[in-house]
């Protein structure tokens, strides 16, 4: 209860928000050449 109702107004955007750019951050990395190796190879998976 730090911020009461005002502190869950922010931080169910804020998190809500963190949760799209990790995702998205992931799927970037995942497609990069350093997870891929230097050859941009797909992952035998």
């Amino acid at each position: 209860a730090f911020f009461g109702f005002i502190g869950l107004l922010l931080a169910v955007p804020l998190a809500a928000s963190a949760g799209v750019i990790l995702r998205f951050l992931i799927k970037k990395y995942k497609l990069s050449r350093l997870f891929l190796g230097e050859n941009g190879s797909k992952p035998d998976t």
